[in-house]
Parts: C-alpha cells; structure tokens; sequence
C-alpha cells in the first residue's frame, strides 16, 4: 500500500512504470476539478499538479498531466499511480479519421486548460 501523498518526499521509482490504462471512451466528464471517468473515479487536478511538483520541484502547481499529440495520449500525474488516457484511432486510419482524433485530443488539452491547469508537451 502507498502512503499517502502529503506524507512522501520523492515520487516512487516505478511510479511510471504501471499507469492506469484508459480509453477516452472511459471518461464521462472533464469538469474544472478533473477528470471523471464512467466508473466514478475522479482523477483530481490538485492531486495531479502536487504529484507533478514532488517529480520536477518547482513549478507553478499548474501542470497536471504529460500530453503526447504524436500518440494521441495523455498521462494524468494521478496518485497512486498515473492515468493514461489514450485517443482511440485505429493504426489503418485514413486522413480523416486522424483529424478527428487530433481534433477530439486538443479538446480535451483545451477543457484541461480552461479549468486553470496545463500539459506538458512531450512531443
């Protein structure tokens, strides 16, 4: 069992190791306080942007997750373990597909951002 976030100095070794895998048909809302998925698990913006700030020091406490547009996923810093919200697009999607997927993952960067949050790019 992992301790409670307030009580750790550092993050984990493994903390990335073995990321809650979602799809973004999994989340049934994006509100200001985070992201809430069909199953009722809310992955809180507050939580995710301490959790940033244990890995990286100082920060603003505004990033809450990694975003990669290349491979259309998102890695929420959730506790105890990240989230990763992955866009669904098949490997033999044609051009529009594609544009429909990048068009819902910058919708879902935009809602993040709109609730005073940000992604870092790693792209």
């Amino acid at each position: 069992m992992r301790l409670p976030l307030f009580l750790i100095r550092h993050l984990p070794k493994d903390y990335y190791g073995n990321p809650v895998v979602c799809s973004e048909r999994d989340i049934a809302d994006i509100t200001d306080k985070g992201v809430l998925f069909k199953d009722g698990r809310l992955v809180d913006y507050k939580t995710c942007a301490r959790v940033f700030h244990k890995d990286y020091g100082k920060s603003s406490y505004k990033f809450v997750s990694e975003r990669n547009v290349l491979e259309l996923n998102f890695l929420l810093y959730s506790w105890p373990r990240p989230t990763l919200i992955q866009l669904d697009v098949s490997d033999s999607a044609d051009d529009t597909e594609h544009r429909a997927a990048c068009r819902r993952f910058h919708d879902i960067q935009k809602r993040i951002e709109s609730s005073g949050y940000t992604t870092y790019d790693m792209t």
